[in-house]
């Protein structure tokens, strides 16, 4: 099974597992279960497991600590466990208690990632934008320019999940917040770092006045390139 995994993971791929403990076997579960079924209930040697995956080509191993139930507590008992009070020894016991029949774990296979547009790591985006004239009542027209300046592939814009767009924020002429959502185009094709795409964006009409469009990237489901450290672009709009 383990073999299996490395062979189908990409690079730093992760398989998740939610084993039992140990001494699985000898609980009145397993016991009741064997009997009655015929089943097998095999104990989880973590260390053994740990020491084939690291032969199948993984890197890394990690476990996670936690309590099922959760414990629950008073304010009072809150505030003690925090300061590292009596409340904190309790629940280390009972946690330990817990961990002592679970082993959820995870296992990291070697190789290099390929960063991409689904995670927020590595988001960066040069946009360039030149407003055509524009008239109230009619669609607002602008010539871009987008080059993805990061170290993330971008996925292509129809993508449910880490699809990549052009996407506007619309301010007055003195910067208070008109739309937070204004407008959207999709990039034309997906972009490896470096690459740049010159496409022509249409925004829905405006009335008459000064505006500031910011104009930013976004990553579908993961986020705005500016929440992960670009800088969009701001282009003033003058509609006759």
């Amino acid at each position: 099974m383990l073999r299996e995994f490395g062979r189908v993971l990409k690079p730093r791929g992760i398989a998740a597992f939610a084993e039992p403990g140990p001494r699985h076997s000898t609980t009145p579960q397993s016991q009741y279960e064997m009997r009655t079924y015929g089943v097998v209930e095999a104990d989880i040697d973590i260390h053994a497991i740990w020491d084939a995956a690291k032969r199948l080509g993984f890197i890394d191993v990690k476990l996670a600590a936690f309590h099922v139930p959760p414990f629950h507590m008073t304010l009072d008992d809150y505030e003690d466990l925090l300061a590292g009070g009596e409340t904190l020894g309790r629940w280390a016991a009972a946690t330990r208690t817990f961990l002592g029949g679970v082993r959820t774990f995870f296992l990291t296979k070697a190789g290099e990632e390929q960063l991409d547009s689904r995670r927020a790591e590595g988001l960066r985006a040069v946009i360039n934008a030149i407003v055509e004239p524009a008239r109230a009542g009619s669609p607002l027209t602008l010539h871009i320019t987008v080059r993805n300046a990061g170290k993330a592939r971008w996925l292509e814009a129809h993508e449910p999940h880490g699809g990549v767009t052009l996407r506007a924020h619309l301010y007055d002429a003195g910067g208070r917040l008109l739309d937070l959502d204004y407008g959207h185009a999709d990039l034309p094709f997906p972009l490896a770092p470096g690459d740049e795409v010159s496409f022509d964006a249409v925004f829905p009409p405006l009335d008459a006045g000064r505006y500031i469009l910011e104009l930013d990237c976004v990553a579908e489901k993961v986020t705005w390139f500016a929440r992960a450290g670009s800088t969009p672009t701001r282009v003033a709009v003058d509609v006759q």
